[in-house]
């Protein structure tokens, strides 16, 4: 009964969704971020959020920022990070030393991405707080 009834705010949630997403790209710096996706048919339900450059102190730091401000969020980019890493594919994906070299990218995500929740009551007051949090990265 519940999905039924979500049925009806489907579209609007998702024009919301992308609206909420494309203001997000907009705003956060991509001198930090990757903000080059293609957005076509897409739809958000979480503001992906990665860091340009693999820096284990800029990401420790990141969330730290991210923690001090309340702001939610779960490291990789879809449960579990990157499914090559994970002990259900033990014995068929490549041995994880290999990992970085054939999947660089996959791997860059699993350890610097991020997702932060996009809903549609998101207000976009919230979303600017939130790129500026996210922004002053930089300066921290």
């Amino acid at each position: 009964m519940i999905g039924r009834n979500q049925l009806k705010r489907l579209d609007a949630n998702n024009r919301q969704r992308t609206e909420n997403f494309r203001l997000f790209l907009s705003l956060i710096d991509p001198e930090l971020y990757w903000t080059d996706y293609k957005l076509e048919g897409s739809v958000n339900y979480a503001f992906p959020l990665v860091l340009r450059k693999a820096d284990d102190s800029l990401r420790d730091r990141l969330m730290a920022l991210m923690d001090a401000n309340g702001i939610e969020h779960r490291r990789g980019n879809a449960g579990g990070g990157n499914q090559l890493r994970q002990p259900y594919l033990h014995g068929i994906a490549p041995a994880k030393a290999d990992i970085p070299r054939q999947f660089p990218v996959v791997d860059h995500i699993h350890f610097y991405g991020f997702y932060i929740g996009n809903y549609p009551t998101l207000e976009e007051a919230r979303i600017r707080w939130l790129c500026d949090i996210l922004n002053s990265l930089r300066t921290a």
